[in-house]
């Protein structure tokens, strides 16, 4: 049975916080994953995506040892109290032609996805990746990119706060194509963005 692409997205609730602050746990740390975590992002993956997370596990762990020494991509894990509670990834996408097969994309870095075990959702842990991943570009770039799906709300919700603005819809964008929904890429200026919180 192929799962209904909108039930993977979580679900939207718009939260107001009085005076902006937002309470973390503060044993949550953000840092490179070690190949012992493939585990925990097969699991996380797999409670998202479906599918069976053994079957993940010999992608993830290339995958985290790829981009250890990789100069065009990196993963950050966050965890809390010994336990990998989420990840982050962003990679570097060259220019994409807008008549391209691949779907246009300017070329640049993307935020290219975020997952949290849902046991640890709305605790702040997807803004801190988002955060620190976008620290990560800033420190080489003026501009930072995302694609998502228009229905997921919770997603475009977690990139505004961060100045991201849309620049496109489509089928197609940067060669994720997207069934159940419409395509947007969105574009934050980092130099006008606060990375501070």
């Amino acid at each position: 049975m192929t799962q209904d692409p909108s039930r993977r997205f979580a679900a939207f609730r718009e939260r107001r916080r009085k005076g902006g602050t937002r309470r973390l746990d503060p044993r949550l740390r953000i840092r490179i994953p070690e190949v012992a975590d493939a585990e925990a992002i097969a699991r996380i993956s797999s409670e998202r995506e479906g599918g069976d997370p053994t079957a993940r596990l010999p992608d993830i762990r290339w995958g985290i040892r790829r981009d250890r020494r990789s100069r065009g991509a990196l993963v950050l894990v966050a965890e809390i109290a010994g336990t990998t509670v989420g990840f982050g990834r962003l990679r570097y996408v060259p220019h994409i032609p807008p008549r391209a097969r691949a779907g246009y994309a300017p070329g640049g870095w993307y935020l290219t996805g975020v997952i949290v075990d849902p046991d640890f959702r709305r605790r702040g842990v997807a803004h801190i990746l988002t955060r620190d991943r976008l620290r990560w570009i800033a420190s080489r770039s003026r501009h930072a990119y995302y694609v998502a799906n228009a229905r997921n709300r919770a997603s475009i919700a977690l990139h505004e706060a961060f100045g991201f603005v849309e620049m496109t819809p489509g089928p197609e964008l940067a060669g994720i194509a997207f069934c159940g929904g419409e395509g947007v890429l969105f574009r934050a200026d980092l130099t006008q963005t606060t990375l501070g919180t």
